[in-house]
């Protein structure tokens, strides 16, 4: 389990934040990919672009040191030695470790031969109160499929919500697969079936998770082009077609056509217009409203992307044509809404570059709409030396700008109605002593959902790591910001309100022996109406050698005045498992994950966690959370 802590420690760092900040739906779908990614870790001493491109968290700058080094120098041997890189760092590539692999193919060696199988069928059910709800079917309940076998890859995804027929009935509520196969030159990927895409900033086309801005990660999630098969369980962010990418030694050609069915509410304006609105979190439906609002809309979305992929500087065009079976109104009609999109087509189409030279690296993308907006966004890395090293991100989307598939970087939940200027820097103080800074400044040009006026904010960060030896880190953090929220005067005008939010956390990780993982979390969250939360958490994780059991346990202590104040933290969970839960109110949460290997190809995996508080709204509430997972590999 000490691969599997490092990969879980690296998932925490990124989704704590991103579910604090995005939500649980783009959370949600980073955390797939991150498995899929260490489920199938990326061979970097292949010295292939497209492979390493896979690491869709390095810089352009990383990626382009780890192609040019294992062409020129020869493979990477060992951890430490990709530490010295230029751009890398023990950190950096501790965060790198669950995601590739070392392995030194043989010359002229196909990709990898023979059949490997995977497996996992999980269930889970909630109790509130000591109690599910008798009415409906309370389990939720998925199983995942996934084929590897040389340069083919295939996948199977179903799943079930509480309240739907279960998957092993036959019927699973939602279903997702693909095939994928990769090449090398010609053509170099094609996939059929449902997958992700995204090129450039994602301006034009991002149908998967949205970029976000972690003010001192180690890299930023920004530029990427490329397919993935999508096994997400996530109902919404997918295409549902085929895509393909072919190549030569100087450029790549990539296309996609995608038709399929959203699930939108249809309305009536006040002129008689039927219009539909997509929800972009489909309902329940074992629901009346659910079943009505059912596939009723179908998306039919073609783009293509035409691109250098050599020198210090390549280019690439994108566009993007989305028809609608039906009219689709804008998602805020209410006065002072933000502009989003009417009508039954959509049409996007920007460049993008990246460039990289000495110790400067970047990349960007700028954009236009049908709907007449433009957008840009870029992002610039300078490495002033081994030890220093500083990155600065600008966007702005115009109010009128819309991509039906765009996910482009900034707080907004969209790409439009935004301007921001993020900046952060990374010193390495002392041997394994690392400092970071960054604070994003943005502003909402014009209204914005829920906000009467136009708007602003920032963000702020300072965090410190420390790694004196292989069995002792230290982490400490203090971040938070302003932002603005909708108020109402004596004589009911409203107004705005400033918000600020800021939160202290420490984290200290200590490890006895190999077969155990003391870690202790503490925080405290404060806020502008004077409220303030603290948390305290204990995690162990225990994995003997010998022995077919392995454990890990957490008991937290939390006190928080409101749902204002509630701390979020990532907990262990299943495999493709997503759990931020927030903590508010009076109480304490203890939650217990078991892998018990079954054989040499099959485990099985229990957690139960219980949430025991009071609350501003009840006296005293239970909530106990229970989860079963099986996997096979063969």
């Amino acid at each position: 389990m000490a691969q599997e802590q490092k990969l879980l420690t690296v998932i925490s760092k990124i989704v704590s934040e991103l579910a604090e900040e995005t939500g649980e739906a783009n959370a949600e779908m980073l955390t797939s990919l991150l498995f899929d990614l260490a489920t199938e870790p990326a061979a970097i001493n292949r010295g292939d672009s497209a492979e390493i491109s896979r690491l869709f968290f390095l810089t352009p700058f990383q990626a382009a040191t780890l192609v040019s080094y294992v062409r020129t120098t020869g493979p990477v041997v060992s951890f430490p030695e990709l530490a010295s890189l230029p751009g890398f760092n023990r950190e950096s590539v501790e965060s790198l470790m669950p995601f590739i692999t070392l392995d030194i193919p043989p010359a002229g060696a196909p990709e990898g031969t023979g059949v490997y199988h995977r497996l996992l069928a999980s269930a889970s059910v909630r109790f509130q109160g000591g109690f599910a709800d008798p009415s409906v079917n309370p389990i939720r309940n998925s199983l995942r499929y996934r084929l590897n076998s040389g340069s083919l890859t295939a996948s199977l995804t179903a799943v079930s919500d509480a309240g739907e027929a279960p998957v092993w009935s036959g019927r699973p509520d939602f279903i997702s697969g693909g095939v994928a196969v990769k090449g090398n030159m010609g053509i170099a990927n094609f996939i059929a079936g449902d997958y992700n895409a995204r090129f450039g900033m994602g301006l034009v086309i991002n149908s998967g998770y949205k970029p976000f801005l972690t003010l001192t990660a180690p890299s930023y999630m920004g530029y990427r082009d490329g397919f993935s098969l999508s096994t997400s369980v996530n109902e919404s962010n997918y295409l549902r077609g085929s895509a393909i990418t072919m190549a030569t030694r100087l450029f790549s050609v990539s296309g996609m056509a995608s038709v399929r069915y959203r699930d939108a509410r249809i309305e009536t304006d006040t002129s008689g217009n039927i219009y539909a609105v997509i929800l972009s979190t489909p309902p329940p439906h074992s629901s009346l409203s659910g079943v009505s609002a059912t596939g009723v809309l179908r998306e039919s979305s073609y783009g293509v992307n035409i691109g250098t992929v050599k020198g210090s500087f390549r280019w690439a065009l994108t566009a993007c044509y989305t028809e609608f079976s039906r009219e689709v109104g804008e998602i805020d009609n209410s006065p002072g809404g933000i502009f989003r999109f009417s009508g039954s087509e959509n049409l996007n189409a920007g460049v993008s570059y990246r460039m990289s030279g000495g110790k400067v690296s970047g990349a960007g993308e700028f954009a236009v709409s049908s709907s007449g907006g433009f957008a840009m966004a870029h992002t610039l890395n300078i490495r002033f030396d081994d030890r220093l090293t500083a990155n600065l991100i600008y966007r702005y989307y115009d109010r009128q700008y819309y991509g039906h598939h765009a996910a482009g970087p900034g707080r907004n939940s969209i790409t439009g109605n935004e301007e921001g200027l993020m900046a952060r820097v990374s010193f390495e103080a002392a041997r394994n002593v690392f400092l970071y800074a960054g604070t994003d400044i943005y502003r909402f040009p014009w209204m914005k959902t829920g906000l009467p006026f136009p708007t602003y904010g920032f963000r702020s960060e300072l965090k410190a790591t420390c790694s004196p030896s292989e069995s002792i880190s230290a982490e400490f953090r203090i971040y938070g910001g302003e932002s603005m929220e909708k108020s109402q005067t004596e004589y009911g005008i409203p107004g705005l309100h400033r918000i600020n939010q800021n939160t202290v956390r420490g984290t200290f990780s200590y490890t006895p022996v190999n077969s155990l993982i003391i870690s202790l979390n503490a925080l405290r969250k404060s806020s502008t109406h004077g409220e303030a939360g603290s948390m305290m958490a204990v995690d162990i994780t225990f994995n003997p050698r010998r022995a077919p059991l392995s454990l890990w346990l957490r008991h937290a202590a939390f006190s928080t005045p409101s749902f204002i104040t509630g701390i979020y933290l990532y907990e262990n969970d299943m495999i493709y498992g997503f759990s931020v839960p927030v903590h508010h109110g009076e109480g304490s949460r203890t939650a217990m994950v078991a892998k018990i290997k079954l054989s040499g190809k099959a485990e099985l995996r229990l957690k139960y966690a219980v949430t025991i508080r009071n609350s501003e709204y009840d006296d005293f509430l239970r909530n106990e959370e229970i989860k079963v997972q099986l996997t096979c590999s063969f």
